[in-house]
């Protein structure tokens, strides 16, 4: 037994001992992979890290120092890049946009940053690619609707006769002086329940006819020199003027353009959730085919019916004047004009051939509709006595919401944007095909806030609303004259400036009933219990409240003033880039003097053919705002005694305004507006913040 049991234990020595040798063995094995399985966790880690810091340096390097220039516009090619190598750290791809913040509805540039790093596993045979990403997005948090008032001059703008005698290149514009009768927040019950901006870049001049009260802030600026542009008081006290708390306050130049304008139409153009609407599609100007320019008229109407509220559009095709009533080279389909009578022996010659810029009717219309007139010597347009710098002509000269179709033999003036409501849509209806399906217009039903782009024209705006809109329009249009014969020489360019006309009230839908008024709906401190409508007009150009029957025409001469046919009721934050917000006074219904203040220079001649005679006064209402004006020179809303037109009586425009700030633009901008911000013009970066990095 003994001697068995030593075979036994003999023979399970050797098992065992490899047993053992394998265990032992394993459990080294096992040892080493741990060790090795956490270097890789240390590799892994670090490659996490540098995949995170190549997404920071993609921001750093490859976003940030674009997305911040101030001449920056998206580029599909050079806006996203990939591999970008960081020695042995990795590499970063990375991809540039601009749009349209989803929350905020305001404009956004931005970039998504991908970094990569790579690691090994020892016992792997491929590498692992980490990747991580950054996002950094860039806005503003500041609105130019912060401000009931700013001007970047006090210098007057916006219509005929800005300037005094002299040239217009040596800013000889007239001064517009702050007076007695200047009222800010008068509807207000007390004073503002928010900080309300009232500022100019320039210099603040008081009448010395009478002297304001202001009892809110007022913003003087220091320029980039350090000089300080402290009020021009004519008469009084700065303690009887200034009564804010406090009464003065020193700030920095506002930009204005400022870089988000152009910023705004170009996100609007390129969003599938706002609206553009092309007015250039017709600016076809061939001289080898014989095709003219064509210039296209937007009108807004912004309506609620019930539980339904938006828009409407109609968009006209239209000619201004001078134009063709024929083409006498080729056929073309928009030349309806019959006040140029060709070959008329009323035109004289130029050189000994028949030319008809000297044709009565040509020379008419060019006055009336470019504030210009013909040499009959050469041809060339020329200014009009006593206009003789051309004080009355640009941004500042004539401008109309309306054109004629003809004149009658009585003198009647038709419409070319007259519209019937039953197809066909007769003539005289100029209206775009694509909107006679729908009964003359196109109608969008509100859905969120919504911008609206007017491309290369000008527009009409008004009606009721409920919503938050901003419309913004280019400041100007070039086109070829549309009267020019290939005999003339080369075709004369014309420019059609883009305003935006207020036709009749811009009414929100939560304004008390009757009154017109938005005091019972400003918010309190928290922005609790406002309205959540707002309105936001940006031009390019001017904003002016146009001379219709709506507005008060005529002396406020339809239904004497019945039905509000006087006042204009505005309820919208109003920008003027470049030049004003003014009334349209220079289409007056004067008479006074055998029509002279309805005659080129001082009138367009249109007002007395529309409305008739209204004497020897032209004032239609007053103004009520609930906003704030934002513009580049200050726009007269009325003239009178003492000025240019020497009238004799009464006025021309609107002899009252009541400029209220709406504390609802504290709570939320209009959407897509231009920033409040200041900018230096050497500057090569714009002075957006950052809205979100993760």
């Amino acid at each position: 037994m003994l001697e068995n049991l030593k075979k036994y234990q003999s023979g399970i020595t050797l098992p065992i001992t490899i047993l053992f040798l394998f265990i032992s063995s394993g459990m080294l094995f096992s040892f080493i992979l741990t060790i090795y399985e956490k270097d890789f966790q240390v590799e892994y880690k670090i490659a996490q890290t540098k995949a995170l810091y190549n997404a920071e340096s993609g921001i750093a390097l490859g976003a940030y120092t674009t997305l911040y220039k101030k001449d920056y516009i998206p580029d599909a090619t050079a806006d996203s890049s990939s591999y970008i190598y960081i020695d042995d750290m990795g590499y970063y791809s990375i991809g540039l946009f601009e749009g349209i913040d989803p929350n905020l509805f305001q404009p956004m540039r931005g970039a998504n940053s991908t970094g990569y790093a790579k690691v090994k596993h020892v016992l792997g045979l491929k590498e692992i690619e980490i990747q991580r990403n950054k996002v950094l997005n860039l806005g503003h948090t500041s609105s130019l609707s912060d401000y009931l008032w700013l001007t970047d001059s006090e210098l007057a703008g916006g219509a005929p006769w800005s300037f005094d005698n002299g040239t217009p290149s040596l800013n000889t514009r007239r001064e517009n002086n702050w007076g007695s009768g200047d009222q800010l927040n008068a509807s207000w019950e007390g004073d503002p329940i928010c900080d309300v901006g009232f500022k100019t870049n320039g210099t603040f001049v008081t009448s010395e006819f009478g002297i304001p009260s202001f009892d809110i802030t007022v913003s003087v600026v220091e320029d980039e020199n350090g000089d300080v542009h402290y009020p021009d008081i004519q008469s009084g006290s700065a303690s009887q003027i200034f009564q804010g708390e406090p009464a003065l306050d020193t700030v920095k130049t506002t930009c204005l353009p400022p870089p988000g304008y152009e910023t705004m139409k170009r996100v609007i153009e390129n969003s599938n959730d706002h609206f553009t609407f092309d007015a250039t599609e017709k600016l076809n100007y061939n001289s080898a085919t014989g095709s003219r320019d064509t210039l296209i008229m937007t009108d807004i109407e912004f309506f609620v019916e019930n539980a339904v509220h938006g828009f409407r559009v109609k968009q006209f095709w239209f000619l201004k004047p001078p134009y063709f009533k024929a083409d006498y080279n080729v056929g073309y389909p928009y030349m309806f004009n019959l006040l140029i009578e060709n070959f008329s022996t009323d035109c004289p010659t130029i050189g000994g051939q028949f030319d008809i810029r000297t044709c009565p009717n040509y020379i008419e219309q060019l006055e009336n509709f470019h504030s210009k007139t013909i040499n009959v010597l050469t041809g060339d347009d020329a200014f009009i006595a006593p206009d003789y710098w051309g004080i009355v002509s640009s941004t500042h000269g004539f401008h109309h919401y309306d054109f004629p179709y003809l004149y009658d033999a009585n003198g009647e003036w038709i419409s070319q944007f007259e519209i019937d409501q039953d197809q066909p849509f007769n003539s005289p209806d100029q209206l775009l095909p694509e909107y006679m399906a729908g009964g003359g217009v196109q109608t969008y039903n509100y859905s969120q806030p919504t911008a609206i782009y007017v491309k290369g024209g000008p527009v009409r705006v008004h009606g009721r609303y409920k919503g938050k809109y901003t419309v913004v329009t280019d400041e100007y249009t070039p086109y070829h004259r549309h009267a020019w014969l290939s005999t003339m020489g080369a075709t004369k360019i014309d420019t059609l400036w883009n305003n935006i006309w207020i036709t009749d009230d811009l009414i929100n839908d939560d304004a008390a009933n009757g009154t017109y008024s938005l005091f019972n709906a400003q918010p309190d401190e928290e922005c609790n219990d406002g309205t959540e409508n707002n309105l936001g007009l940006v031009s390019g150009a001017n904003v002016f409240v146009a001379n219709s029957e709506r507005n008060g025409a005529h002396d406020g001469g339809y239904n004497n003033c019945n039905d509000n046919f006087c006042d204009v009721n505005i309820h919208a934050h109003i920008i003027a880039f470049n030049e004003s917000f003014a009334a349209h006074y220079w289409q007056n219904t004067y008479n006074s003097n055998n029509g002279y203040y309805s005659k080129p220079p001082y009138g367009d001649g249109q007002g007395i053919q529309l409305y008739g005679n209204s004497g020897n006064d032209d004032t239609r209402g007053k103004i009520n705002l609930w906003g704030g004006v934002v513009q580049k020179f200050r726009g007269y809303i009325v003239r009178n005694n003492p000025g240019p037109y020497n009238l004799p009586q009464g006025n021309i425009g609107y002899d009252g305004k009541d400029y209220n700030f709406d504390c609802n633009l504290k709570c939320s901008f209009p959407p897509l507006y231009p920033e409040n911000t200041t900018c230096d013009e050497s500057a090569d970066e714009i002075p957006w913040s950052v809205t979100a990095y993760y």
